[in-house]
C-alpha cells in the first residue's frame, strides 16, 4: 500500500512541476484565472460518492452504466455527432 502513496506523491509532483509550468507558458494570466475559477466550481459541484442506487459490482454496474452514459451522451455516437 505504501507504494501506491509513493506513486500518488510522484504524480502530484509531476503535475506541479511539468503541467502547471506548461500551462503558465501557454496561457495568459486572465485565462489561467478563469481556468482556476472554473476548476474550483466543478470541484464544489461534483459528486464525491456514487449514486446510492447504482450497483458497485459487475455485471450490474456495467448494465446500468451504459444506458446512463447513452442518456447523457457520454462516449456514444450521439456525443460525437454534437461536435
Amino acid at each position: 500500500m505504501q507504494w501506491a502513496f509513493a506513486l500518488i506523491r510522484q504524480d502530484i509532483r509531476d503535475e506541479e512541476d511539468l503541467l502547471i509550468s506548461r500551462l503558465q507558458d501557454t496561457m495568459d494570466t486572465g485565462r489561467l484565472r478563469t481556468l482556476g475559477t472554473t476548476w474550483a466550481a466543478v470541484r464544489q459541484t461534483t459528486p464525491t460518492q456514487p449514486h446510492p442506487v447504482m450497483p458497485r459490482r459487475p455485471p450490474g454496474n456495467a448494465l446500468l452504466g451504459v444506458p446512463l452514459c447513452d442518456a447523457l451522451g457520454i462516449g456514444s455516437s450521439a456525443s460525437r455527432r454534437r461536435r
